[in-house]
């Protein structure tokens, strides 16, 4: 087997292997890798800009589930509650990326978990539903249990 490329392909090696010696300076690094020299660094996002973004990726990963929440967070919806989040992002000084170093397990738990929490209480109703679990045969001594439909009834005492 040949380590001869085609000229085309030789030309993107060489281009990443330049790529990937390029010089970075740690706040390049710290905002996404941008190279130092020319390159225009990335600006960063205002707390109302990253609270608006967060509201429209968790929106718009829940209404692919749910689709009826895309009209109720409209962009208006979503400005207001970005706006009142803010201050809170203040207080506690919490961008995503402090929250991502800070809490990133107990984030991607809640990104698996929070969509199965709905559908796990529609499984566990619709198996009571089918199935009502018997009540226990009354002994001699005792009165015969009574099931609770919720409703309020006198004490027999």
């Amino acid at each position: 087997m040949s380590d001869a490329l085609p000229d085309d392909l030789a030309q993107l090696r060489a281009e990443a292997e330049a790529d990937a010696t390029q010089k970075t300076t740690g706040a390049d690094c710290e905002r996404g890798g941008v190279p130092a020299g020319d390159a225009a660094p990335v600006p960063a996002l205002s707390m109302l800009e990253e609270a608006r973004a967060l509201l429209t990726f968790g929106v718009s990963a829940v209404a692919k589930k749910w689709p009826a929440l895309a009209t109720l967070y409209t962009a208006a919806v979503i400005d207001e509650l970005a706006g009142v989040i803010v201050p809170v992002m203040q207080k506690y000084n919490i961008t995503f990326d402090t929250a991502w170093a800070k809490w990133a397990p107990e984030i991607k738990l809640l990104i698996v978990v929070v969509p199965l929490i709905g559908e796990t209480l529609k499984v566990m109703k619709a198996d009571a539903a089918a199935a009502p679990m018997p009540l226990p045969a009354p002994s001699n001594d005792q009165p015969a249990p009574q099931r609770n439909d919720g409703a309020l009834r006198p004490n027999p005492a």
